[in-house]
């Protein structure tokens, strides 16, 4: 069942990546900051787009909370809430699937908040609950079943 959620969510991230690409082409992006990048090994799965936005060939600085992030070139760490970057410093903000993490919605109304500081674009992507995959645990259907909205939630240390 893993393996079938996988690839479902690749082909998923897949078209996100194509819309990203996309709208890089349209609004002349050089350069993007991607906030909350997880740190992941799983290659074939993970940081699908992120991964995407380095190949197009445009800047890219990612930024997590973890001291170090094994595998970028150009890693910040640092919280999306408070971006250690001047005004407009970036064409594009990207987060993918983060802001549900940085805690309640005042956290959530800083993060939205510095993305539209520091950046003349962004892109924020959302799981979406209609979605046939949770997007934490990779099981079909189970957040769709769930009473008790909340249990799907994860803490801010999460970001």
């Amino acid at each position: 069942m893993k393996k079938l959620s996988n690839r479902f969510s690749l082909y998923n991230r897949g078209r996100k990546l194509k819309f990203v690409s996309k709208f890089i082409l349209n609004f002349d992006i050089r350069n993007c900051l991607i906030v909350g990048a997880a740190q992941t090994n799983n290659i074939g799965y993970g940081n699908v787009i992120e991964r995407g936005l380095i190949e197009v060939g445009i800047d890219v600085v990612v930024s997590g909370l973890e001291e170090q992030g094994f595998g970028w070139s150009n890693w910040t760490s640092c919280d999306g809430r408070n971006l250690p970057f001047d005004s407009k410093s970036f064409d594009l903000v990207f987060s993918n699937a983060v802001v549900e993490h940085v805690g309640g919605i005042e956290d959530q109304f800083k993060f939205v908040s510095e993305h539209v500081r520091v950046g003349r674009h962004w892109i924020f992507t959302t799981p979406n609950r209609f979605f046939p995959i949770e997007s934490h645990s990779y099981k079909f259907f189970l957040h769709m079943f769930r009473l008790d909205r909340k249990s799907t939630r994860l803490n801010s240390s999460h970001v």
